[in-house]
């Protein structure tokens, strides 16, 4: 069995995310936790639904038919 965690850190841009992530990281790995750094743009990124995450034409077309009562806002 894994036991995993995933960190997030948020913030406004240049407000020191990746620093925040990288000193985090640091920390965790001298106390020997087994870790995994990814920052933004990094394509294995677990969460990086802007860079990662998409719909082909055919699938939007498909969400908007079937949601077609929110096709505005979507």
């Amino acid at each position: 069995m894994v036991n995993s965690k995933l960190i997030l850190v948020e913030g406004l841009p240049g407000s020191g995310k990746s620093t925040t992530a990288s000193i985090t990281n640091d920390i965790l790995k001298e106390i020997n936790v087994d870790t995994k750094l990814f920052l933004e743009g990094n394509t294995e990124h677990p969460a990086d639904y802007e860079g990662g995450s998409y719909f082909s034409k055919t699938e939007f077309d498909q969400l908007l038919q079937q949601y077609n009562e929110v096709q505005p806002i979507l």
